[in-house]
């Protein structure tokens, strides 16, 4: 029976950086050790278990023990942290958008990945990258802009705010989930050609990936052209 005991809060002195080419090998060695159900496990968020109590408020990975992965907490965003005790209140990112200003993006997740990290937070489910396209979308506060590329540039340094602090970012929602009514979650279809989608509605995904390196991508809930972005 495996006795792994996960100590009751994880801080930063429990991190330790480790060269790329080695922190590499390690990803491998351990991806190729784990089972399929393991590996499906860290896919999303889960419940935290009874005995934890209420940690996040956006999901849990129960780690993987037996190979000394650890287990994660989640907290919701994008405007700094919702989670079960007070933090810091920050503008709502449509406000950020109007500074058109990197290192105040930069700083915007910084704070709120400091306060993620401060309650034992592993992810934060933030930035939220999406473009504003329908004034009659209920979640255009969270956003910051109309245009692909502003959102895109705000997107990339409020990543790498958050990711200085240890907290993996989490962009959201992939994709084109914000062209449908005053709901975030009603599961429409969204008829987008391709040309379209990939100059309007991904490019601050593919910035914040590529030049933010955004280690995380929570998906929408509608489809695109047929095809769900979430699983079944």
């Amino acid at each position: 029976m495996n006795t792994t005991k996960y100590p009751e809060r994880f801080t930063r002195a429990d991190i330790r950086k480790d060269p790329p080419e080695i922190r590499d090998r390690k990803i491998e060695a351990l991806i190729e050790a784990m089972t399929m159900e393991e590996k499906f496990s860290l896919l999303g968020g889960s419940v935290e278990p009874e005995d934890k109590g209420k940690i996040g408020n956006a999901g849990y990975q129960w780690g993987v023990p037996r190979l000394g992965i650890p287990e994660a907490v989640m907290y919701d965003g994008p405007a700094g942290i919702t989670g079960v005790v007070e933090t810091t209140g920050l503008p709502q990112p449509a406000l950020l958008g109007c500074t058109w200003d990197d290192e105040m993006a930069y700083e915007f997740g910084a704070v709120a990945a400091s306060e993620a990290a401060a309650c034992s937070g592993n992810y934060l489910l933030a930035p939220q990258v999406d473009v504003i396209r329908s004034p009659h979308f209920g979640r255009n506060k969270d956003m910051k802009a109309e245009d692909s590329y502003l959102a895109g540039r705000l997107g990339v340094a409020e990543t790498k705010g958050c990711q200085d602090q240890g907290v993996v970012a989490t962009i959201k929602h992939f994709a084109a989930a914000n062209t449908f009514g005053k709901s975030f979650f009603h599961f429409s279809d969204e008829m987008i050609d391709e040309q379209t989608l990939h100059e309007q509605y991904l490019r601050s995904f593919e910035m914040s990936i590529r030049e933010g390196h955004a280690g995380s991508v929570m998906n929408a809930y509608n489809k695109s052209s047929g095809e769900m972005s979430r699983p079944e």
